[in-house]
């Protein structure tokens, strides 16, 4: 299904705004909701089998939930063709980024121009004959008349073929997580299943082997035993990695 623009007239908190688009985005009918803060938009995905009429109205209701008083119709928008998606990096001046959405749309080598401003990133159409390492000079050099520490480049984005919800049950250590998902980002296209436990006398690492836990069986010194991973020491009843499992 094509994609929707829903207005959402009298949007003006970052904050609801951030908090209405991860409640859309977290809906069964959708596969992507982002908002535009600035032209008071939400540009939304459904999901193949929604119906658009009921999603509509359940996105009213999310946005009544954070904000009574916005006004929420849809608006009927043709995807445009060869765009830009360049990166802002430190604009956060709303005022700044209105000025530069309307100057860069304004130049002959543009057809359209949106910034978001909650994503740092401004979307750009340019005109049929426009040449884009110039234009992406001439609109770094907007960007600077207004806000000369903001970083700009061109970004380039691919669309994401599906997505995988993966059960890593008994994970509760943020430092062990964090060094599973830079470790599997570098691994991506390798194909691993697992089943990891803490036993008595192992101890599962951050880095997913298995190693002798040189305390297993030893007392603390008031008769509880210990076992020590990750620079943490758990007693007996204490939280544990179980069944930490992956499938890609």
């Amino acid at each position: 299904m094509k994609e929707m623009n829903i207005s959402l007239k009298g949007l003006t908190c970052a904050n609801c705004a951030g908090k209405i688009e991860k409640a859309v985005g977290e809906m069964p009918e959708t596969k992507e909701a982002e908002i535009n803060l600035l032209k008071q938009e939400m540009r939304l995905v459904p999901a193949a089998e929604a119906d658009q009429t009921k999603l509509l109205e359940k996105v009213t209701e999310t946005v009544h939930k954070y904000e009574s008083d916005v006004e929420v119709s849809l608006v009927e928008k043709k995807k445009p063709q060869g765009e830009m998606t360049i990166s802002l990096k430190g604009l956060t001046c709303a005022n700044c980024a209105g000025k530069i959405e309307k100057a860069v749309g304004e130049m002959p080598e543009t057809k359209e121009a949106e910034i978001n401003l909650l994503k740092q990133e401004m979307r750009l159409v340019p005109a049929a004959e426009a040449d884009q390492t110039k234009l992406l000079e001439k609109v770094t050099e907007t960007v600077h008349k207004y806000e000369k520490d903001v970083e700009v480049s061109l970004v380039e984005k691919k669309k994401p073929q599906g997505e995988m919800t993966i059960s890593l049950k008994g994970l509760t250590c943020a430092n062990c997580a964090g060094k599973i998902e830079k470790s599997r980002g570098r691994n991506a296209g390798n194909k691993r299943s697992g089943n990891q436990s803490a036993e008595a006398g192992n101890a599962t690492g951050a880095c997913g082997r298995s190693r002798p836990d040189k305390t297993a069986g030893k007392s603390n010194g008031n008769g509880t035993q210990v076992r020590k991973r990750c620079g943490s020491v758990f007693g007996r009843t204490g939280t544990e990695l179980r069944d930490f499992s992956w499938t890609l």
